[in-house]
């Protein structure tokens, strides 16, 4: 494999861990060790939504970056990709086959909305019993509030986000804006 293709292998780990929610510095580790691995001596910076990558191998010199915007939560692919990083590393699997298996990963389905929701109700009435709930009428409510802002949640990660916040303020308020824009100078 070539400097760029092994480069683009660490960057392509470390976008799936960064975007599915990976801590950044087991992220950053991952990649690491990953880069390690193949013989690479990686640096990666990690911005909100971007990774760069600096690799270098003997005399020759990479950079390349990836848009990553890390706002979902799939531990599943997470913990995938870690297996992944540590096959690599143990010899398990071949550097040239890791980057179809991190494509594999980056493109299995998340959990059903409908075992998400669930998750989410019953989490918050096991809250709320940690918490010394007494009454019945009110888990019950806890359990459907819950559930509702679960499928709020879902409907909402399904919406395409194109525009920031900044952009409602800019377009639709231009007193809001300006007064933004000198509270942030």
């Amino acid at each position: 494999m070539t400097l760029e293709e092994h480069s683009d292998l660490v960057l392509g780990i470390a976008r799936v861990l960064f975007i599915n929610g990976q801590s950044t510095d087991q992220t950053l580790d991952a990649a690491e060790r990953l880069g390690n691995t193949v013989g690479l001596h990686t640096k990666i910076v990690a911005r909100w939504g971007e990774l760069q990558l600096q690799a270098e191998d003997g005399d020759a010199r990479l950079i390349s970056a990836v848009v990553a915007d890390p706002t979902g939560v799939d531990m599943d692919r997470v913990a995938s990709a870690m297996r992944a990083v540590e096959d690599v590393n143990a010899g398990r699997l071949a550097p040239a086959a890791a980057m179809g298996a991190i494509n594999a990963i980056s493109q299995a389905p998340s959990a059903p909305t409908w075992l998400f929701t669930l998750a989410a109700a019953a989490g918050a009435v096991a809250l709320a019993v940690i918490f010394g709930i007494q009454h019945l009428p009110a888990a019950v409510l806890i359990f459907v509030s819950a559930g509702a802002g679960a499928l709020c949640a879902a409907a909402w990660r399904g919406i395409p986000q194109t525009l920031s916040f900044n952009h409602f303020v800019h377009r639709c308020s231009p007193a809001l804006s300006a007064r933004w824009r000198s509270d942030t100078s």
